[in-house]
């Protein structure tokens, strides 16, 4: 029997149908267009999840959705969402899915579906604890503490994003400053490119680029980087060494044995990593002799989907 999997984000709707094994069949995406409004985001939701329940071959045992914003995976309800997602807080997803669809639904934030998804069939597999963060529009988190999930006591835990890193820093779109966030997401990072190019005076290609296709931003300067632009690298570099920052945070408040990172940043690989574990190795309470484990995401882009469906065979409330 299959789950159908969806994760809502900033820039995509993907889904999928699961096996409990984690084994994605079949797959179904198409653009978020958060722009348009809460209601709209829901119906390609919908849309998607329809699609696959319509070329599933069997019986379906119900749906897991993921999504941004702070959401209690007790009830499915968004506490909050930022203007990444417009007026998605108060939307009741997991209520909204089972009245469309008659079947069991659960939802959970996006990030916390990732680090389920890792924890029972990728990276993490069998580290009981582990922290995973997601750096794609925006910056999340799970935290995995004796083997479960930390919730919290509204089950939002794992706002690793909205971590203060710089208390006279960058504005963030939480409307705080100093947000990991502002300094590592997808967006933060071609941001800072192009912030740079205007305060230098730059027009070289890649900024040409960037700026003809922002939503490809990162990956054209994780490209340009590793082709030894000495731009790119420059900027990959500052977002890995506040990324680092972040980590050695984490390292010290969670005692992790792993860190996995995932969303199309980490795509960068050890471009952005390697300035990263450097920090965490100076600076965390770790430090050098014991240096926690900092790893790539397996799952890709399934992580959410098969995060989120394998908590209609197991809850994590």
């Amino acid at each position: 029997m299959l789950v159908v999997g969806i994760d809502i984000g900033g820039t995509k709707i993907a889904g999928a149908l699961v096996t409990p094994t984690g084994e994605v069949r079949t797959r179904a995406a198409c653009k978020t267009m958060a722009s348009e409004g809460a209601e709209a985001v829901m119906a390609r939701a919908l849309q998607i999840a329809a699609e696959l329940l319509n070329s599933c071959p069997g019986e379906v045992a119900g749906m897991g959705v993921a999504s941004g914003g702070l959401i209690d995976p007790r009830t499915g309800v968004v506490i909050h969402a930022t203007e990444l997602l417009p007026g998605w807080t108060g939307m009741e997803i997991a209520q909204v899915f089972e009245e469309h669809f008659g079947l069991p639904a659960k939802a959970i934030n996006d990030a916390s579906a990732a680090a389920v998804g890792e924890g029972r069939f990728g990276a993490a597999r069998g580290v009981d604890d582990f922290v995973l963060l997601t750096l794609g529009t925006g910056v999340g988190g799970g935290i995995f503490s004796g083997g479960r999930l930390l919730l919290g006591t509204q089950g939002v835990a794992g706002s690793i994003g909205h971590m203060v890193i710089d208390c006279d820093g960058r504005w963030c779109n939480c409307g705080s400053r100093g947000c990991l966030e502002a300094y590592v997401s997808g967006t933060a990072i071609t941001d800072r490119a192009l912030q740079l190019a205007d305060e230098r005076g730059l027009d070289e290609p890649l900024i040409q680029a960037v700026r003809a296709d922002r939503n490809a931003g990162t990956q054209l300067i994780g490209k340009a980087a590793s082709e030894s632009n000495d731009l790119a690298i420059e900027i990959v570099r500052e977002a890995g060494t506040y990324l680092g920052w972040g980590l050695a945070n984490l390292v010290n408040l969670f005692n992790p044995a792993m860190i996995v990172i995932g969303g199309s940043v980490a795509e960068m690989g050890d471009l952005l990593l390697h300035p990263a574990r450097e920090v965490v190795c100076k600076h965390s309470l770790r430090g050098e002799k014991d240096p926690v484990r900092i790893v790539k995401a397996q799952l890709g882009n399934d992580a959410g989907t098969v995060g989120a469906a394998s908590l209609i065979w197991n809850p994590v409330v």
